[in-house]
């Protein structure tokens, strides 16, 4: 599993609004080098739910989040743990045109050509009112929940290591860059302090 953040989906533009109605605006372009692209729904979430954009990569990598053609995905565990997942993520996304599971219906609403999942059940189901019986979290989110913190860990750790890294690269640049001729004292001071640093 990369660690990089969203590369197949590394994407976003300004999202289009309809002017007088409050919905997300579910057929948009984009102008991207001078050349008009349409772009898939999914991308609303990622505006949205910024943190789903950072998550996409583990949970499409492990079949969580299934593409089945341009513009159409599909979320392939229970729908309780798709709400429960943006509920998680989703406690500090701010207005959003259509109610807050608007674009999340707009993507995932629909599974094998049916529709799946609408706005009032998942707000039923993120509320824990479907079943207070239920435990607190779903099995499956209670899986997904772990695959993503342990992306999360590993994506912290690949940030914090490239940040030392260019750190060390910077001071060696320096030293190399203050080395104004090549005479054997130069080269070896410079040596030594580059030494020094890797040590």
């Amino acid at each position: 599993m990369g660690v990089g953040e969203g590369e197949f989906c590394g994407f976003l533009s300004i999202c289009p609004i309809i002017k007088g109605e409050a919905r997300i605006d579910r057929m948009w372009i984009t102008e991207i080098s001078g050349k008009k692209t349409e772009m898939e729904e999914i991308s609303h979430c990622f505006m949205f739910f910024p943190q789903f954009h950072h998550d996409f990569n583990v949970l499409f990598e492990n079949g969580i989040i299934k593409r089945i053609a341009f513009d159409h995905y599909e979320w392939t565990k229970s729908k309780t743990s798709l709400a429960e997942y943006f509920k998680w993520i989703g406690i500090t996304s701010k207005y959003i045109p259509g109610g807050f599971w608007d674009p999340i219906v707009i993507v995932f609403g629909k599974r094998n050509g049916k529709t799946w999942a609408n706005n009032k059940q998942l707000a039923k189901l993120a509320s824990g009112n479907a079943n207070p019986l239920k435990p607190e979290e779903s099995k499956d989110f209670k899986i997904i929940k772990k695959l993503v913190l342990q992306y999360r860990e590993c994506v912290k750790l690949y940030k914090e290591q490239y940040q030392k890294e260019l750190e060390t690269f910077k001071k060696i640049k320096k030293i190399i860059m203050k080395t104004d001729n090549e005479t054997p004292q130069k080269i070896n001071s410079a040596l030594k302090k580059i030494k020094a640093i890797m040590n």
